[in-house]
């Protein structure tokens, strides 16, 4: 990679939180993320995913801690983001790997499921950025990213549900 693309692409000094970072888009993210430069905190709920992915960017050089939890309660986010930001201090980048896809025949559908669904697809990431926002203000520095595994009907709406504090951030 030629100097100019690491300068631009450099993350030295920046944290990230990728949630859903023990598999799948959110380990590769937060493998990117860590050969740019960035501290990583990734987070899941199977710690033993979790430990891997840590151990495997510590392999190639890179900051990686993880937190194993249940981010599909809205009022645990709160305690999740100091949780989140004791390693390295206050992430200055978000990204939502978080989802579940649960594949069942419409009429087996559940309120629970449904529920289960829009949580962690919708509400997650939402009141996750919104959580982070104040500090990323602060620090005067801060981007969101929303990988959401669900239809591109919530594609649409994570991208609808997630500008307003990417609008807040880039005032």
């Amino acid at each position: 990679m030629s100097s100019f693309c690491k300068e631009l692409f450099a993350l030295s000094g920046k944290v990230a939180l990728v949630t859903g970072g023990g598999a799948g888009i959110g380990r590769t993210m937060a493998t990117a993320l860590a050969k740019a430069g960035a501290s990583v905190v990734v987070a899941a709920r199977r710690e033993e995913q979790l430990a891997q992915t840590a151990a495997q960017i510590a392999t190639q050089g890179g900051n990686c801690e993880f937190v194993a939890a249940d981010l599909s309660e809205a009022d645990r986010l709160p305690k999740f983001v100091e949780q989140a930001s004791q390693p390295f201090g206050s992430p200055d980048i978000l990204v939502n790997a978080a989802g579940v896809n649960l594949r069942q025949p419409a009429d087996k559908i559940t309120l629970e499921s449904w529920e289960q669904t829009l949580g962690i697809n919708l509400r997650t990431p939402f009141f996750l950025a919104q959580a982070l926002v104040p500090a990323m203000r602060h620090k005067g520095w801060g981007g969101s990213s929303t990988w959401p595994r669900c239809n591109p009907s919530g594609r649409f709406h994570m991208d609808w549900l997630t500008e307003p504090p990417r609008a807040e951030l880039s005032n």
